[in-house]
């Protein structure tokens, strides 16, 4: 199929980041997550596979510093 899921990631506040996560704290940890659903039948792409869905799948990390690029295309054959 062509479905597609992108994760975004935001690192916690420093000051959680240097302590350990509890339960009281773990709501800072913020992850958002989108799916996009192509016509056809995704033929090529550069994420890794969901190995849930056998969907490709993007994580993306804000507290990385290395350029984001991702892509995928769809065959309507």
């Amino acid at each position: 199929t062509g479905v597609m899921r992108v994760e975004l990631n935001a690192p916690p506040p420093a000051e959680i980041a240097s302590e350990e996560l509890t339960a009281d704290n773990t709501a800072a940890l913020l992850q958002f997550s989108y799916e996009v659903i192509l016509p056809g039948e995704i033929t090529d792409h550069n994420g890794t596979i969901d190995p849930l869905t056998g969907n490709p799948i993007w994580i993306i990390d804000f507290a990385s510093t290395e350029p984001i690029e991702f892509f995928a295309e769809a065959s309507l054959d």
